[in-house]
């Protein structure tokens, strides 16, 4: 098979010979797909032995072997097998640092095209309310069903990771800038530690890859995360997710999204904008970190601009995750 230019050949054979028993397979097409996940491809073979030299289509993607407790194999079957909606996976090749999946190009379309093409607010909310139903159906999975019972400890010492690791970076910085992002970490801190029950989420959701058809979801990659979170976990990388867009279309989908999502009977959010506000201050303190580090030794070094983002950011999570929209 001719797979020099794809960057891990070995995989990409292995599972084209497991689709193609006879290994008679000519790569017409290979374009990366970045808009709609890293390490993505869209990949275009032919069998030589097909006279009539049809085409085929696949989605190939490379998912890297980083959980302890699962494999993405692992997880992307155990999801579909609980009638989750998953991708068609017509091949896996297994490597030992990465596992490559081709799927069939998945129906629908992208939230994040729907999002774009949209023309009037009610559109707007008819996604918020499809992506809303999804979340319903994956937080009520039982997490007996999924085999993730596991997982629960090691995310909540993620959470403790994050905010240690930050606290610890912030002891080099300016003190005013100090002082303003220890008053964030202990109220992020506090907000973490509300009682909220663990269900089977994926942690940050790429708008790009969970794609939408007549108002339901009918596929969503990136099960390899899939772990028992509280609930607000799948709903603080929104913000991330929707940056791309106004501030209008933000605050009304994700104002759409948690009241239909609450309204179907949802778990608690209110950890939510406090998790959103953890996102911020790491990026916040990985921009200041470059920064600093181009700077001149000695030299100034104005934490005001920083604060006063930090701030707005800190008043607008206190009101709710619809308020960051406008950050």
């Amino acid at each position: 098979m001719e797979s020099h230019t794809f960057p891990y050949p070995e995989l990409l054979d292995a599972a084209l010979a497991r689709l193609v028993p006879a290994q008679q397979v000519i790569l017409t097409e290979f374009r990366p797909l970045p808009s709609f996940r890293r390490n993505a491809w869209h990949v275009i073979f032919r069998d030589r032995s097909d006279k009539s030299r049809s085409t085929l289509s696949l989605l190939a993607l490379l998912v890297p072997r980083t959980l302890e407790y699962s494999t993405p194999t692992t997880s992307y079957a155990i999801a579909t097998s609980a009638g989750l909606p998953t991708p068609t996976i017509r091949s896996v090749a297994e490597g030992p640092e990465n596992v490559l999946f081709l799927c069939s190009l998945p129906s629908g379309t992208a939230l994040t095209k729907v999002l774009r093409e949209c023309d009037a607010p009610w559109q707007i909310s008819a996604a918020a309310v499809s992506l809303a139903r999804f979340l319903v159906r994956l937080h009520r999975t039982p997490s007996s069903a999924l085999g993730i019972e596991a997982t629960a400890e090691r995310t909540a010492e993620l959470d403790r990771t994050r905010l240690a690791t930050l606290r610890e970076v912030i002891r080099d910085t300016p003190d005013l800038l100090r002082g303003t992002l220890e008053s964030i970490l202990d109220w992020i801190d506090d907000q973490l530690h509300v009682s909220a029950p663990l269900v089977p989420t994926l942690g940050h959701l790429p708008l790009a890859s969970v794609f939408v058809d007549n108002g339901e979801v009918t596929c969503a990659f990136g099960w390899e995360q899939l772990a028992l979170r509280p609930a607000a976990a799948d709903f603080a990388g929104l913000l991330t997710e929707l940056a791309p867009f106004d501030d209008a279309v933000r605050a009304l989908f994700l104002s759409v999204v948690q009241a239909s999502y609450l309204q179907a009977g949802g778990s608690t959010l209110a950890d939510a904008p406090a998790r959103a506000l953890l996102d911020i201050v790491e990026r916040t303190l990985i921009a200041w970190t470059a920064r600093a580090s181009h700077a001149f030794s000695g030299g100034p070094r104005d934490p005001f601009g920083v604060v006063r983002t930090l701030e707005s950011a800190h008043r607008a999570a206190r009101s709710g995750l619809a308020a960051m929209a406008y950050l």
